[in-house]
């Protein structure tokens, strides 16, 4: 079992301080950070996860000495069922966690999480940790596992690393919001900037409004069709606003979506809703808090004949649904079918049944057909 004095704690505290300092600014990664950790500790293996608890969602993960096995479970299932994760929630940024003082593993024996993931590793039941940054979208927290054997050794001397560090671990959070905060922005304003003939606005998954165009800030302002509470998108029909919600977290998060259009009565009018995905790839330096899945949603009269398309003409004569007018358009902007199905977040089977649909309804037998029929009502 490795001893550590002060000046052996100080000398790691500044090599792995220096590596998240250029993993903040875009000039290392922290798989370098995580590696000089474990390599500080022999046996022992470390992890910074961001996890969103809400969506059961690993927003970043970094991490050395676990087997790929394990860590392919970890990644798609134990990270959100961690009976550290309470524990970690309740600490102040900044606060540590050393388990054998706080929450032992034995307090958690009969979880699933023990039993089947860390038990059988063996060596790792004890572990001490830190809580960087807090909420139940993205909370980040670093993880340090060693055999209980060396609590006495590794348990203090983790906890005098974890102080060192937290300065430089505040400073790369802070700059990783801004940096993600000024993408999404930028997204925002990019998707709803040019949209002049409709509604617009982009969401996060949970329908907090990232941006608006003026037409959608008007119906803000008039209490219309789309409105904004809170600073959340919502709908005065509770049925579709309902709807609108759960299409929107299945699309943010990649998932296989019922209904990627709507149409929406309000008073008298009837709305056409398209929701499209907006993916912003995180910039150096963002990594650690990477920027939000984010939701194009775009509204229009559909009864009003200045609004009126080839295409929504087309839709009305052959009397297709709003999905199936929204992968007549993936088809027209140039999609192959399994393009359309990855940009509408459906199964390639259920863009084949689709197409298969249309094909009746307009009476066609091949895309070209299609394509010119739709061309006609230009």
């Amino acid at each position: 079992m490795k001893r550590f004095d002060e000046a052996e704690i100080n000398r790691i505290g500044a090599a792995v301080g220096e590596a998240i300092d250029l993993a903040a600014v875009g000039a290392g990664d922290w798989d370098a950070v995580t590696s000089l950790t474990a390599n500080s500790f022999p046996g022992s293996y470390a992890a910074v996860i961001n996890v969103d608890s809400n969506a059961d969602r690993l927003n970043h993960y970094s991490v050395c000495n676990i087997l790929p096995d394990y860590l392919d479970s970890y990644l798609t299932h134990y990270a959100f069922c961690n009976p550290w994760l309470p524990v970690f929630g309740r600490l102040p940024s900044g606060g540590l966690l050393i388990s054998e003082e706080i929450a032992p593993a034995r307090s958690f024996l009969d979880t699933e999480f023990y039993q089947d993931w860390l038990r059988p590793q063996r060596h790792y039941d004890a572990g001490a940790g830190m809580r960087i940054h807090g909420s139940p979208k993205d909370m980040i927290f670093w993880a340090t596992h060693f055999s209980p054997d060396w609590q006495a050794s590794y348990g203090p001397a983790l906890a005098a690393f974890y102080r060192q560090i937290r300065g430089p671990m505040k400073r790369a959070v802070r700059l990783a919001r801004q940096i993600s905060d000024a993408q999404e922005r930028g997204a925002g304003r990019g998707a709803v900037v040019d949209r002049l003939d409709r509604l617009a606005v982009v969401v996060d998954a949970n329908l907090a409004i990232v941006d608006a165009n003026e037409d959608a800030l008007a119906s803000f302002q008039a209490a219309g069709f789309m409105r904004s509470l809170a600073g959340r998108l919502h709908l005065p029909a509770a049925a579709a606003n309902s709807v609108l919600a759960q299409s929107v977290r299945q699309i943010a998060f990649g998932k296989a979506v019922a209904f990627d259009s709507l149409l929406v009565t309000h008073g008298e009018t009837r709305f056409l809703v398209h929701l499209a995905s907006i993916r912003v790839d995180a910039a150096p330096g963002a990594a650690l808090m990477p920027p939000r899945p984010l939701v194009l949603i775009l509204a229009r009269d559909i009864d009003d004949p200045r609004h009126s398309t080839a295409l929504e003409r087309f839709s009305r004569h052959h009397q297709l649904t709003p999905s199936e007018l929204r992968f007549c358009e993936r088809l027209a902007a140039g999609d192959s079918v399994k393009a359309a199905a990855a940009h509408l977040a459906i199964s390639k089977n259920t863009a084949r049944q689709r197409l298969k649909t249309i094909f009746q309804k307009t009476d066609t037998n091949r895309q070209a057909e299609l394509m010119r029929r739709m061309l006609a009502f230009g």
